[in-house]
């Protein structure tokens, strides 16, 4: 009597029609002796009692069409929970899975990497046509160098900066995409599940229908979990770098500039 008014208690705060312990698409490691989907038990506000679903779809003494309707009520009772508890774990995902802002992100154009690969190119022809000494030499060295290096460093930087936007997008489509395949599967799942237990109805059909079978969303969401903890290194790992990397940027500026400026006034003066 106990487990019957705990089930009806549950129905009760749930406000459903039915109510089972036992979810064929979450938690299955948890429920002990349930092999079958006709081993599982439930309470129906029809019924007087909890029943044992296997032992039910043949009981006689119910009617066909009630029994129907006692079936579809359970598995509408299991789409709910399923629902809910897929809806949870989609949004907790999306939440901690980490975005960068487009707007916070400093916008690096292409037009840095022409201006130092240009400054770069003019320095080698011109050094070669002109005499000078050995610390403008040395200097000139200098300047091409770091134009090179610094028209690298900006496309590099560019590619990195965009890498790390679209990860945290790339992410949610992809938390998006893989939450539509689990619920494509499930309504495959749930009309077989129907199929089969009103055709159990039958005293002919003596098919048991095995839970494991039944599909588990919970390695769809382990890896996207993981994949969840991955984005989030990675920002994180953005965010501490994201200042150096562009007083980096700005050193090259200053310095490709400040040397550029020098040469030429040498360059006009000679």
């Amino acid at each position: 009597m106990e487990t019957i008014d705990y089930l009806a208690q549950q129905a009760i705060r749930e406000n459903a029609k039915v109510y089972s312990e036992f979810s064929p698409y979450s938690d299955r490691e948890t429920q002990i002796g349930v092999s079958t989907i006709e081993q599982v038990t439930f309470y129906h506000h029809k019924l007087k009692k909890q029943r044992v679903l296997g032992e039910f779809v043949k009981d006689n003494k119910e009617t066909r069409r009630k029994r129907k309707r006692i079936i579809k009520d359970l598995l509408k009772f299991w789409e709910k929970d399923f629902k809910r508890n897929i809806d949870l774990q989609k949004q907790m995902i999306l939440h901690n899975t980490p975005k960068i802002k487009l707007k916070k992100i400093k916008k690096i154009h292409y037009g840095w990497i022409y201006a130092f690969i240009g400054i770069c190119v003019v320095t080698i022809l011109l050094s070669k046509s002109l005499y000078m000494s050995n610390i403008n030499n040395y200097l000139v060295n200098i300047l091409i160098y770091f134009s090179l290096i610094g028209g690298l460093y900006v496309m590099v930087l560019n590619n990195y900066f965009d890498v790390l936007i679209n990860l945290g997008q790339n992410s949610e489509k992809l938390t998006e995409n893989e939450f539509k395949v689990i619920f494509r599967k499930f309504s495959f799942q749930q009309k077989i599940l129907k199929s089969h237990l009103m055709k159990s109805i039958r005293k002919s059909f003596k098919l048991k229908y095995d839970v494991k079978s039944i599909i588990e969303p919970d390695t769809v969401i382990e890896k996207l979990n993981k994949y969840s903890y991955y984005v989030d290194a990675k920002v994180v790992e953005f965010r501490k770098k994201y200042h150096l990397l562009l007083v980096i940027l700005f050193l090259f500026k200053v310095i490709v500039l400040l040397l550029t400026c020098y040469l030429g006034l040498i360059y006009l003066l000679i």
